[in-house]
């Protein structure tokens, strides 16, 4: 197969209604599935994703191999102005990195020959809003994820006032965009947390859902791409906000598992802390990971089959949204404790969705024993754009 003949394609998994925040089962929405292509003569790392367009890539794209999520803290005299100049050089620049070429400048030019279906998406917080002196266009209905009980919020992983997700099939691809972008926003505003993370590589259990380090499948429900749907739960509608048309929200969290108590529970009990088969991804009222889950079934002793806590119970909601979920591993930390987890990025038009279903998911959630919500943000992820033009230019121009 030639190199230009190479396509990405697309395995769509089923809707359902049940969601999750955590996202470890399959009442969490349906992870996108994977880019895939023909491994041989470097096809994985020829791979482009197109960045000009009514949507940013980075949402609807299937979730590449590695991840990279930046949060910036705005330099005190940095203005609007400065601000429209920043997404200005981002916009080209990224649009350069994703088509395979390097920036102006690029000190490793080498390094974009092979964009390996490199994304880059951006969103902005609250206080560029205010900066340029419209506070009232900021479109997402919070400026923060209300604190949870469940949290223990660090507060260096926590807010920012610009974002980066940088997603491609390599490591090195990743770290080359991050290290450009980030010497482009040098002399506007700081990085002030950045996780990496990362989840199976295309070729890699190809068309399966993925498993977290907890060795759950996790999202097996999303909104398909190109289903109607997808469009009602991930794009804003511009109603409140007619610049905002084609964006969405974004809610960060990073969130810390304890794997090793996980790991000493029974099987049969992991599974009912899910409410799903550990095997399969069933829940345990079903044969098959998208089954649908009855959460009225019992059993002979009058106790739900899905118990009153389970983590899909909890999650379970006529509301959905769209997640792109990486695990982590940060290393052993000064206490002799590895740091593992999950970043967890959900998608929606309206915050609201995220807030629904998260504030029952820490009410009362099993899972809420090994999991710890540890860092956490909001940011308005802007429209596309198109040729000629450049990302916010609509509240930045």
């Amino acid at each position: 197969m030639k190199k230009d003949e190479i396509s990405r394609r697309v395995v769509l998994a089923t809707t359902a209604s049940t969601v999750v925040a955590f996202g470890v089962g399959a009442s969490s929405v349906t992870a996108v599935s994977r880019l895939s292509s023909d491994q041989s003569n470097g096809a994985v790392g020829t791979l482009t994703v197109p960045f000009f367009g009514e949507y940013q890539p980075g949402i609807s794209t299937p979730p590449q191999a590695k991840a990279a999520f930046l949060g910036f803290k705005l330099r005190p005299n940095t203005d609007g102005g400065a601000i429209g100049r920043l997404l200005r050089l981002w916009t080209n620049d990224i649009s350069l990195l994703m088509s395979g070429k390097p920036t102006m400048g690029d000190a490793n030019p080498e390094l974009a020959a092979t964009p390996a279906g490199l994304t880059v998406t951006v969103g902005l917080g609250f206080e560029p809003f205010n900066r340029v002196g419209k506070p009232y266009e900021f479109p997402v209905i919070a400026r923060e994820i209300p604190p949870y009980k469940i949290d223990a919020l660090v507060s260096a992983w926590t807010g920012g006032d610009l974002f980066l997700q940088v997603c491609a099939e390599d490591s090195l691809i990743v770290a080359h965009a991050v290290r450009e972008l980030i010497k482009d926003a040098a002399p506007f505003a700081s990085v002030s947390w950045m996780h990496q993370g990362f989840t199976s590589h295309a070729g890699v259990n190809e068309g399966a859902t993925p498993r977290n380090l907890m060795g759950q499948v996790d999202g097996t429900r999303n909104p398909r791409p190109d289903a109607a749907e997808f469009s009602r739960v991930v794009w804003n509608d511009g109603e409140r906000h007619p610049w905002f048309k084609n964006g969405t929200t974004l809610a960060f969290r990073k969130i810390r598992m304890e794997l090793r108590t996980w790991e000493q529970l029974d099987p049969l009990d992991q599974e009912k802390v899910i409410g799903r088969n550990r095997r399969n991804g069933a829940p345990l009222t079903g044969v098959a990971e998208r089954d649908l889950p009855d959460l009225i079934a019992k059993n002979p002793n009058g106790s739900f089959v899905i118990p009153d806590d389970a983590h899909i119970r909890r999650a379970s909601s006529a509301t959905t949204l769209l997640r792109r979920a990486y695990n982590y591993d940060d290393g052993y930390n000064t206490e002799g404790k590895h740091d593992v987890g999950l970043l967890f990025a959900s998608y929606q038009a309206e915050l609201d969705a995220f807030l629904e279903i998260q504030s029952r998911l820490a009410e009362n959630d099993a899972l809420n024993a090994w999991t710890t919500p540890v860092g956490s943000a909001v940011f308005a992820i802007l429209p596309g754009v198109e040729r000629g033009d450049y990302l916010g230019s609509a509240i930045f121009a």
